[in-house]
């Protein structure tokens, strides 16, 4: 098995457990929580359905999105004036500790259906 078949697999595997329990999403502030099972919330960034059609309305010039700890995954629109300072102090509030997964918040081109680096495409936390 290759790499991009046990990824595919993977991500249809979490596809599968999205759609059979839900997940759902918690306005916090000028920032949306997505909750979903307490363990894979972060990982839901790898499916791109959740994206480009559930969450779409939510975001719709881009999300920018932080997921700190595995149980974690907060997000707003690209266009936000303080939605992504909030996502970076709710991830230096949360961050460490078990199971950490990124400190650096993530833009996903609503075009081009990828994730990048938020700081290379916004002056706002630099």
């Amino acid at each position: 098995m290759s790499e991009a078949d046990l990824h595919r697999g993977g991500v249809a595997s979490l596809e599968m457990r999205l759609t059979h329990n839900g997940a759902e999403v918690h306005p916090c502030a000028d920032v949306f929580v997505l909750v979903f099972d307490g363990h894979f919330d972060a990982s839901l960034i790898l499916v791109d359905r959740l994206w480009d059609e559930d969450l779409a309305g939510f975001a719709p010039s881009g999300f920018v999105v932080g997921f700190p700890k595995k149980n974690i995954l907060a997000f707003c629109d690209a266009k936000s004036d303080v939605g992504p300072v909030q996502i970076q102090r709710i991830i230096e509030h949360v961050g460490g500790g078990d199971h950490p997964t990124a400190t650096s918040l993530y833009y996903r081109d609503p075009v081009l259906r990828d994730w990048r680096s938020f700081r290379e495409t916004d002056s706002r936390l630099n």
